[in-house]
């Protein structure tokens, strides 16, 4: 079980990314987390080269992540929802992420069709 809850861990990784704190994100991601990311199409990547990806991607410009809501499943799954891929935002279309936390660090970043399909796959 993790020390914090899931959402508390989900919104201070996103923190961390709107002020670049990469020894925070760092600290937040497992090196070993299987993550699913839009910067890797087709392949999930360890949390070490996603956190590669998201530091180039941002820095660069590229992309800039923007979460509508941040919902609380149970103490280690929580759903992120809004603009995170960073492929070209669709109107009125937004990202469903989860985000697993285990011993306060992400262990697992999957994207879903919808958000009661994270839910199942949460389960």
């Amino acid at each position: 079980m993790s020390s914090a809850r899931s959402v508390d861990l989900a919104l201070r990784l996103w923190k961390a990314f709107r002020t670049r704190d990469w020894d925070r994100i760092e600290a937040l991601v497992d090196p070993n987390a299987e993550i699913e990311t839009t910067l890797a199409p087709g392949r999930v990547v360890t949390g070490a080269e996603a956190v590669e990806l998201w530091r180039t991607a941002i820095e660069s410009g590229q992309w800039s992540p923007r979460p509508v809501v941040f919902d609380e499943l149970s103490d280690d799954v929580a759903i992120v929802t809004g603009a995170l891929s960073a492929l070209p935002a669709v109107a009125g279309k937004h990202d469903v992420v989860a985000f697993r936390f285990r011993d306060g660090r992400l262990v697992d970043l999957r994207y879903h069709a919808t958000a009661a399909d994270a839910r199942d796959a949460a389960a």
